[in-house]
């Protein structure tokens, strides 16, 4: 009569075989999810200093001078334009840091943020550039969550 079946020392090497591939699966999928989670933060990070940053250029591209309550070359920077809004009144956009938020308040109204949550900026400068004719620029520094933005723009009817 022949026996069928395993013996107990390929059982042992089955299971430990199996064990391997399960171990070595699981980390690769760790890694995976690891490596998505940070490509989704970077993602909200440069999303959210893009949007700031297109937002403020635009401010100061349309602003037609820069408010003397503007505080350059230090952080926390604060920059406040004089400027038209949407009915072609005069009024005023103050850009600001407020506990981590970049933060826009229009018109002397209530502020509202540029950043999302979760979104920190540790840092933000602003200088003021002219050259001897009527050129006024405002260039950007800003620090979200370790990562550097710079962005520069030039006042209208200032060139």
């Amino acid at each position: 009569m022949k026996k069928t079946g395993f013996s107990l020392i390929e059982m042992v090497v089955y299971v430990a075989i199996a064990a391997g591939i399960l171990t070595a699966s699981v980390n690769s999928i760790s890694v995976l999810m690891k490596s998505f989670n940070n490509a989704r933060v970077t993602s909200k990070i440069n999303n959210s200093a893009e949007a700031a940053m297109e937002r403020m250029t635009r401010e100061i591209r349309t602003a037609y001078s820069i408010n003397p309550a503007s505080v350059f070359g230090s952080s926390p920077g604060r920059l406040k334009l004089d400027t038209y809004d949407e009915a072609g009144a005069t009024t005023t956009a103050d850009f600001y840091l407020d506990n981590g938020t970049l933060k826009l308040s229009e018109g002397g109204g209530t502020a509202n943020p540029l950043t999302l949550n979760g979104i920190s900026v540790s840092n933000l400068i602003f200088y003021q550039m002219a050259n001897s004719t009527t050129s006024k620029a405002v260039k950007v520094e800003m620090i979200i969550n370790g990562k550097n933005f710079y962005d520069t723009a030039i006042l209208r009817n200032s060139y």
